[in-house]
This record gives C-alpha cells, sequence and structure tokens, in this order.
C-alpha cells in the first residue's frame, strides 16, 4: 500500500553535487516524497550522503551491495530502488537531469489523472518516456526487471549492450499499448507528444 505520494528514485554513480541540487530542489517545491537513492559507487554510507541524509528527512540512501561500472549498474539501481518504493507514483530521474520546472510533479499528476500510463522525456527520439526523467505508476511496474539485455563477448572481452533492449526496456513493453505523454529536452517550449490511444490536447511543459 502506498504510504505517500510521489517516490523520487535516483541512481549514484560519482554525481553527489548533482543530487545535492536536487534534494535542496525537491525540498523546496515538493511534499508528500520520498527521494530514495541507490549509491552505486559505494558499499557503505558515505560521510557526505550521511549528512545530506540528516540535512533532508524524506532522502534514504541505499548502498550497493557490489561495485557495478555506472551507467551498466543503473537497471540494477532502479530495481532495488522500485523494491522499497513507497509512492503511489515514482519518478525516475537521473542525476545530471536538470530538465525540471517547480511544478514538475503535479504536471505529471494531471498527465496521469487524464489517463497517462508514462510521463516524461523522450529517449534518443524514441518518444515513449524512458527512465531517464520518467514517472510511472508504482504499482504497474513494481515486478519489472529494469535491467538492460547483454551478452559477454569473449573476443572483445567486454559485456556489449543491445540498444533497444537497453535500460528499462520492459517499461516499453509493459506500457506500449497505454497512453502516455513525452517531451523533448532540448527545448522547453515544445509541445509534448502523445502516444497511442491518448486523446490528451496537447499543453506546453511549462
Amino acid at each position: 500500500m502506498c504510504s505517500q505520494k510521489w517516490t523520487i528514485a535516483s541512481v549514484n554513480w560519482k554525481s553527489f553535487e548533482f543530487l545535492k541540487y536536487q534534494a535542496k530542489f525537491f525540498h523546496e517545491f515538493g511534499s508528500d516524497l520520498e527521494f530514495l537513492i541507490f549509491d552505486n559507487e559505494h558499499t557503505e554510507i558515505t560521510e557526505d550522503f550521511a549528512n545530506l541524509q540528516n540535512e533532508y528527512q524524506f532522502i534514504k540512501v541505499m548502498p550497493s551491495q557490489k561495485i557495478h561500472d555506472g551507467f551498466y549498474g543503473h537497471g540494477i539501481g532502479l530495481n532495488e530502488l522500485l523494491k522499497v518504493a513507497k509512492g503511489k507514483f515514482v519518478f525516475f530521474i537521473d542525476p545530471d537531469f536538470f530538465y525540471i520546472k517547480k511544478n514538475i510533479l503535479s504536471f505529471f499528476e494531471e498527465k496521469f489523472n487524464n489517463g497517462c500510463h508514462a510521463v516524461g522525456a523522450e529517449y534518443w527520439g524514441d518518444p515513449f518516456p524512458m527512465p531517464w526523467g520518467s514517472a510511472y505508476f508504482t504499482e504497474e511496474i513494481k515486478d519489472l526487471d529494469l535491467r538492460s539485455k547483454a551478452h559477454f563477448c569473449k573476443d572483445c572481452n567486454k559485456w556489449i549492450y543491445d540498444f533497444y533492449y537497453d535500460t528499462g526496456f520492459q517499461l516499453r513493453i509493459r506500457l506500449k499499448n497505454k497512453p502516455f505523454c513525452s517531451f523533448k529536452t532540448k527545448d522547453a517550449s515544445e509541445l509534448p507528444n502523445y502516444g497511442v490511444i491518448s486523446e490528451i490536447k496537447s499543453q506546453a511543459f511549462m
């Protein structure tokens, strides 16, 4: 059962200063929320993150059990955050995602109330909102595995990741036939793109 309206969820990899900024932002403009940080860089809570938790009571930092390479450990972190998320909605936000307005959560809520099941930033030209700066109904995705697909190449001695089946691809599979709303991050004046079967009228993200 949801104990609050929002879970803000982010995965750290050498991004403490960005996360500190986001903590201040949501502290000033958010309410009825928790801010969960999966620390993919450390196996125990560092002094910096301990101080951040003490300063902002709505923050919970989860150290990793094992250090995973930054980008490719992202899906592992998202899985762990989903397990403990208590919000009705979850907003996956990258530490360096600064395309945020002070009304961003109410903007998301309006889209959810009008029938959307995913709201947020486009992903490399694909209009479906992926977990770099997007929100979803927590219970609708809580069972998903958000890791990317990959295979180990013996010839080149490294992991090869499938671009289409990147982090969070199961979100796209689960929600592809439901209404969604996405926006381009390069220009805040652009209108959102609306997904299949959505009849919501366009509204600028301002």
